[in-house]
Parts: C-alpha cells; structure tokens; sequence
C-alpha cells in the first residue's frame, strides 16, 4: 500500500512503534512491523507530531 499526499502529517502517537498520518480529511495508523522509525533518529531526527513527508509505503493488513 502507498499513501501519498502534499502533506502528510503525523497527527497522533498512540503507542508502541505506531504512528497516526493525515492527509485529505483520512487519518490512517501505520505499524510498520519490519522498521521502526523510533528506533532510527539519526536517520529521522525530526519526526514526531506535525512531522510531513509526501509518502509512506509498506504492506497492507486486514484490521479485525
């Protein structure tokens, strides 16, 4: 799946390695199972609420 806007903006940190992305009026959580951007602050210094960035791209799960 790829979500791509001008801008998407972090709107929520709720937990763990998840993170809340807004773009055109859908706020959508990204749990990136594989890589997580807390864990790499030297590559993303500035991330955290109102972080934009123009797209996120990973695999897609079925929520139950």
């Amino acid at each position: 799946m790829r979500i791509e806007g001008d801008p998407l903006a972090v709107t929520g940190l709720p937990s763990g390695d998840e993170f809340d992305v807004g773009a055109g009026g859908l706020d959508v959580r990204i749990d990136d199972f594989l890589f997580s951007v807390f864990d790499a602050a030297v590559a993303f210094p500035e991330f955290g609420l109102d972080a934009s960035f123009s797209a996120v791209q990973g695999r897609a799960r079925r929520r139950r």
